[in-house]
C-alpha cells in the first residue's frame, strides 16, 4: 500500500519504539518488508542534567542532582518524583506493584536472550568493578563471555567504555560505566536487595540507600560538572579540545582538560562532601598532576577545584579556579532561562 498509494503523497509516518532490538528487526533487517523504506532515523538520547530545571523549576541544585542520580534523563521516570527523593524511592521503587520497581529488568529481558548473565555484569559495574578483569573476578564469568556481553551492552547503549583523556580509544586502560543513572541506581541499590524487598524489608533497604547515597551521588556530580563545563566553556581559564578524567596505577584525577593546539592542560578536583575544601586538596592535586604524561615538560598548567560546600580561606589566594554550588546554581538557572 505504501509503494502503490502513499509514497507519492505528502503523508509522513513516524514510528517510535523503545526496544532497539525490535526496531532493528523490523526496519534494519534485510528480510523485513520495511527494509529500505525508511527515509530517516533518529536515536533519541536521555535528557541532560540541565533540562531538569524545566521539569522542576523550584528545585535547588542538590535536589536536582538527587533526582538525576536516581532517575537519569528519562522523563517518564523523572515524573514519578514526589518532592522527597527517599520517600519517592520508597513508594515508587521499593514497592512491588510500581512500574519502576523492575522496569530496568523488563527492558533488558526484552532486548537480551540471556539476561541473567547480563544482570550479573551490570550489577558488578554498578558496584565499582569497571575493568574486564575485575568483572571476571566478581562474577566468575570467563573472559571471552564477559567481552562478548560487554560489547552487546555497549551496542544497546546500556554501558559505555571510557579511557583517560590523554589516551587514544585503543588504550588498555579502558573502563566501563553504566550510561543511564536509573539503571546504575537500580543495579546498585534495588536489584541486589530484591530478596529483602520481597520480604517487605523496605526500611532496611532504604537505610542502606541513605547510608551510601552521598558517595553514590558524588560520582554523578563529577559527570554533571564535566557536562556543565562543556556547555559553559568560560567556567575554566583555558580553551580545550578534549575534556574527561584521568587514571593510572591507582592515581585518579576527576577532570582533565587539554588543548592539543596550545599544549595547555587543566587538572580539576571535584568534592561532593559536607566539609569546606582547603589548600591540602590543591596540594594533592598538584602532586597527582606530575604523573600525567602529556605534552611538554614546560606545558602551561591550570588548576580547578569544585566543592559542594565551599572553601576554606587558605585556598582562596592560590592560583586556582574555585567553583562552588552557588556558581553552578546560577549557571543552571541561566540555561533554563535561555
Amino acid at each position: 500500500y505504501w509503494d502503490n498509494k502513499l509514497k507519492t503523497t505528502d503523508i509522513k509516518i513516524f514510528i517510535c519504539g523503545s526496544s532497539i532490538r525490535m526496531m532493528e528487526k523490523h526496519f534494519f533487517n534485510y528480510s523485513s518488508p520495511h527494509y529500505g523504506r525508511r527515509t530517516k532515523q533518529f536515536k533519541l538520547q536521555p535528557l541532560g542534567f540541565s533540562a531538569l530545571k524545566d521539569f522542576f523549576p523550584s528545585a535547588g541544585l542538590e535536589e536536582l542532582l538527587a533526582i538525576y542520580a536516581v532517575f537519569g534523563g528519562t522523563p517518564a521516570y523523572m515524573l514519578e518524583y514526589e518532592n522527597d527523593i527517599f520517600e519517592t524511592i520508597r513508594t515508587r521503587m521499593l514497592r512491588k506493584e510500581e512500574f519502576l520497581h523492575k522496569d530496568a529488568e523488563f527492558i533488558l529481558r526484552e532486548e537480551l536472550r540471556e539476561p541473567r548473565y547480563y544482570f550479573s555484569i551490570i550489577r558488578s559495574i554498578a558496584f565499582g568493578n569497571t575493568t574486564t578483569g575485575r568483572i571476571m573476578n566478581d562474577t566468575g564469568i570467563t573472559k571471552d563471555v564477559v567481552a562478548k556481553y560487554l560489547s552487546t551492552l555497549q551496542d544497546l547503549d546500556i554501558i559505555e567504555r571510557h579511557v583517560p583523556v590523554t589516551e587514544n580509544i585503543k588504550s588498555r586502560k579502558g573502563i566501563y560505566r553504566i550510561k543511564d543513572n536509573y539503571f546504575r541506581f537500580y543495579f546498585r541499590f534495588i536489584f541486589p536487595y530484591m530478596e529483602y524487598i520481597e520480604m517487605g524489608e523496605e526500611d532496611f533497604v532504604l537505610r542502606e540507600i541513605k547510608t551510601n547515597f552521598q558517595r553514590y551521588s558524588g560520582l554523578v556530580f563529577e559527570y554533571v560538572v564535566t557536562d556543565l563545563i562543556k556547555e559553559n566553556r568560560n567556567l575554566i581559564q583555558m580553551q580545550f579540545t578534549r575534556i574527561g578524567s584521568w587514571w593510572s596505577a591507582g592515581d585518579e584525577i576527576d577532570i582533565v582538560a587539554i588543548n592539543e593546539n596550545t599544549g595547555e592542560i587543566l587538572f580539576g578536583e571535584v568534592k561532593y562532601t559536607n566539609k569546606l575544601v582547603g589548600v591540602k586538596t590543591l596540594s594533592t592535586l598538584r602532586e597527582k598532576a606530575k604523573n600525567v604524561k602529556w605534552g611538554t615538560d614546560n606545558r602551561p598548567e591550570h588548576y580547578l577545584v569544585i566543592s559542594k560546600s565551599g572553601f576554606e580561606k587558605d585556598i582562596m589566594d592560590k592560583d586556582v579556579t574555585l567553583i562552588d554550588l552557588n556558581t553552578l546554581e546560577k549557571i543552571t538557572k541561566i540555561q533554563n532561562h535561555n
